[in-house]
């Protein structure tokens, strides 16, 4: 939940609010790290089989003077504010402007902009103070206060690692926010999400189930009727994925083509990526022309795959 109330009036100042938020629930199955909070006792004895993130997209921009108010958890407890804030100084025609964010009593957050896939969690550092993202003076001069601009979010977009309290127990989420250069800031805030396990991890931008990714290098090849090609696939783990990936390969039929994954299976840890060759083989009726040669990886229910086009001439 958010909300949004405005300082001032001042004139030209604008908050468009659209697409409000629609809360999804998205399930983690994530049972070795839940059992190894049980461990340290971070979960209470019937903790759930699931983890679960919920992820609130929104599109809400803030023009010159606003607040958004944060309530990740839909409690009715506003965790974390943002403030715009713009205004001329004095009787000059000179401006001033700031972005500052205020976590409630035991919250804070990450100071820096978070490049997605960043960890959040019990490992950071958070500043539980009010803290200015961003900072300037224009005209540069020192009678608006400090001249030119500051602030590690100014003119950035990232992820805002939170930190938050949910009846006493520490919960970790990130809020997706951009702010471009002042002095009249403009800030845009286009979702949030948090762990609803207490004290488990989130990675900034993660708003689904664990999952895998494959590539291939080189993604292409061009061959004579009779050649065979290769290329290395790559699976890599996304949000702690472990499990076995069985992979499979399909080329067009009748074209005289065949193709092999080797190994054919692959196990993934949850941190290091893996690796397979994708073999190709044409023949000698094979015609001249563009291929589409499909892998793919299924682990349960988890599928995903990567393309590698093949020229014959």
């Amino acid at each position: 939940m958010f909300g949004g109330n405005f300082f001032g009036p001042f004139k030209g100042d604008v908050m468009k609010i659209s697409s409000g938020p629609k809360s999804v629930r998205l399930h983690l199955n994530r049972f070795a790290i839940a059992a190894m909070l049980v461990g340290v006792g971070l979960l209470a004895l019937a903790w759930p089989a699931e983890a679960e993130i919920v992820y609130t997209p929104v599109k809400v921009t803030i023009l010159g003077n606003g607040s958004i108010t944060l309530d990740l958890n839909n409690d009715g407890v506003t965790d974390f504010t943002i403030s715009a804030y713009y205004g001329q100084c004095f009787d000059l025609h000179l401006y001033w402007g700031a972005v500052d964010e205020t976590p409630a009593p035991n919250n804070g957050v990450i100071v820096d902009p978070l490049a997605e896939g960043d960890q959040i969690g019990p490992s950071e550092t958070y500043n539980g103070s009010k803290l200015q993202l961003a900072y300037e003076s224009a005209p540069r001069v020192v009678v608006c206060g400090p001249p030119g601009h500051s602030g590690s979010w100014w003119g950035k977009s990232g992820y805002l690692g939170l930190m938050f309290q949910i009846d006493g127990g520490t919960y970790y989420g990130w809020a997706r926010l951009s702010v471009d250069q002042g002095p009249r800031f403009t800030v845009k805030l286009t979702g949030y999400a948090y762990e609803t396990i207490r004290g488990m991890p989130i990675d900034a931008g993660q708003t689904t189930e664990a999952y895998f990714k494959i590539t291939a290098s080189p993604t292409s090849a061009t061959v004579s009727p009779g050649q065979s090609t290769t290329s290395t696939l790559t699976l890599t783990p996304v949000f702690g994925f472990s499990g076995t990936v069985a992979l499979t390969c399909k080329v067009p039929s009748g074209k005289g083509l065949s193709c092999e994954v080797s190994p054919s299976s692959v196990t993934l840890d949850g941190t290091n990526p893996a690796t397979t060759t994708l073999s190709i083989n044409t023949s000698s009726s094979t015609s001249a022309g563009t291929y589409k040669i499909n892998a793919r990886g299924n682990s349960g229910t988890i599928a995903h795959g990567t393309t590698f086009t093949l020229t014959v001439q």
